[in-house]
């Protein structure tokens, strides 16, 4: 089956209509409308496509894209990023909201990959349990680190389901949660002193240094300085691997290019008919996405070997 959604130069003997289908689909998926494609297509090629052709190239791109989805999972991923997106879909005669979920791994080799693209109705306990729950079930292993923002739901079906593993709540979310009790006059000079707080060289000495702002702005900022001291811990736990890897396991930015591409081109379609045609754009678009991301290696996974053959040799001295 032809691969829709890789830019590959189209093979030379194919027959012309389908060429043409690999572009309108691919025109689709870069966020140009179903309609003006349509007009594109009739003006260039004099070529209207009836509804049971439209139907069956729908139907070849939607099986390609669940294969996808659904495939199994090889090999360990000890860093697994969680987040999710609201997308609006028609019911009926009203438009409800559908949260899709994802989730990005960073493999063995130091490579991102989508790992699942998941409908998960609303961002809930129960919801992300049954996502990670099929990431198992393709056999997803080897995973040390989950990184995500503080939602509740998220946490708990970590726990569940990677009991293992530790969590890191995103270091740029928290600071936000903490900014949002502050004056927007001190808003910079707080911010600069959060910052200070992650720059440190080990996780005792960002307490100290949390501490210290704390002392600081507690009379001024209770509010926001609770939520500091409250939640400081959750954002620590990248301390515990190779500092070469702190960076880009603090946060779930190495998602942001994946959700802005996802909210630009589900913006552009507006609500979507049916789950289904939602799927189809979303994993199209995390597919490209992926495909991007393996040019380049994400992370030196030696640095994580070497700390665990470190602690080995610590672990043996003691005993």
């Amino acid at each position: 089956m032809a691969d829709f959604t890789t830019g590959r130069n189209i093979d030379r003997y194919q027959r012309v209509e389908g060429s043409l289908e690999e572009m309108l689909v691919e025109a689709y998926i870069q966020g140009i409308s179903t309609r003006r494609i349509q007009e594109l297509t009739e003006a260039l090629c004099d070529l209207r496509r009836s509804p049971s052709a439209q139907s069956r190239l729908n139907q070849r791109i939607s099986e390609g894209l669940r294969q996808w989805r659904e495939r199994p999972i090889v090999g360990q991923y000890p860093y697994l990023y969680l987040d999710g997106v609201v997308i609006s879909m028609r019911w009926g005669q009203s438009v409800e909201k559908l949260a899709v979920l994802f989730a990005v791994g960073v493999s063995e080799e130091g490579y991102r990959e989508v790992l699942g693209v998941f409908p998960g109705y609303i961002e809930s306990e129960d919801s992300w349990r049954e996502f990670l729950r099929s990431l198992v079930a393709r056999e997803l292993t080897g995973v040390r680190l989950v990184v995500s923002d503080n939602h509740v739901g998220i946490k708990k079906a970590v726990e569940t389901v990677f009991p293992e593993a530790k969590t890191q709540r995103c270091m740029v979310h928290f600071m936000r949660n903490v900014l949002l009790r502050v004056p927007p006059r001190l808003r910079k000079e707080v911010g600069a002193a959060l910052k200070a707080i992650f720059a440190q060289e080990s996780a005792e000495e960002a307490r100290v240094k949390a501490g210290r702002v704390f002392e600081r702005y507690m009379k001024l900022l209770p509010a926001s300085m609770k939520i500091l001291m409250q939640g400081l811990e959750e954002t620590l736990t990248y301390y515990s691997f190779p500092a070469g890897h702190w960076k880009k396991i603090r946060t779930t930015n190495c998602m942001e290019r994946l959700i802005k591409e996802i909210r630009r081109r589900t913006k552009v379609v507006g609500a979507f008919p049916d789950e289904e045609s939602c799927l189809l754009l979303v994993t199209a678009r995390a597919k490209a996405q992926e495909q991007a991301w393996s040019q380049r290696r994400y992370l030196n996974m030696d640095l994580l070997k070497e700390l665990d053959l470190e602690a080995a040799k610590e672990e043996l001295a003691i005993s």
